[in-house]
């Protein structure tokens, strides 16, 4: 088998991806609006809403980040 190479290129970088994570979260079960959750997500609460979601037992599974399932969702395969 021959050599082979990979080309990675980077599209674009979340300079806080845990704040990206929680208001991804956030807006799948809240029924406030955008900015009311941006102004609810700091540091300090994106820490501790992914470590809730992570902790939640749902169904046979735990969430696996970076991913972020929505009511109504079904598990990841």
């Amino acid at each position: 088998m021959g050599k082979r190479t990979l080309h990675v290129e980077l599209v674009a970088y979340t300079p806080q991806p845990e704040e990206v994570i929680a208001f991804a979260g956030r807006r799948c079960y809240a029924s406030a609006d955008n900015e009311t959750l941006r102004q609810r997500t700091s540091p300090e609460s994106a820490a501790g809403f992914i470590h809730r979601l992570t902790q939640r037992k749902m169904g046979d599974y735990r969430l696996p980040l970076p991913g972020i399932v929505c009511r109504n969702s079904k598990p990841p395969v």
